[in-house]
């Protein structure tokens, strides 16, 4: 399981997993306190299951992109004309 979240991501699911448990009332006394387990568990964990079935990466490190080598520089030609 590579991480597929940014660190930046996972400080905001983290915060918005904290603030969604305080505002409905805990973790178990409803079943929307329970989603609140969902974002607060990806944060800590780096890595979204439903990132990897989309694709999608926040981090840098993407395994779905590929690397592609830098092209190198083309010579510069130079025409004279001749007389």
């Amino acid at each position: 399981m590579k991480a597929n979240i940014s660190i930046y991501e996972s400080i905001i699911r983290l915060f918005a997993g904290i603030v969604w448990a305080a505002i409905f009332g805990g973790w178990l006394t409803s079943w929307v306190g329970i989603l609140a387990i969902y974002p607060i568990v990806t944060a800590m964990s780096g890595w979204c299951p439903l990132y990897t079935l989309w694709h999608k990466f926040t981090n840098e490190q993407n395994p779905y992109v590929k690397e592609t080598k830098p092209k190198t520089p083309v010579e510069k030609t130079t025409y004279r004309m001749s007389a």
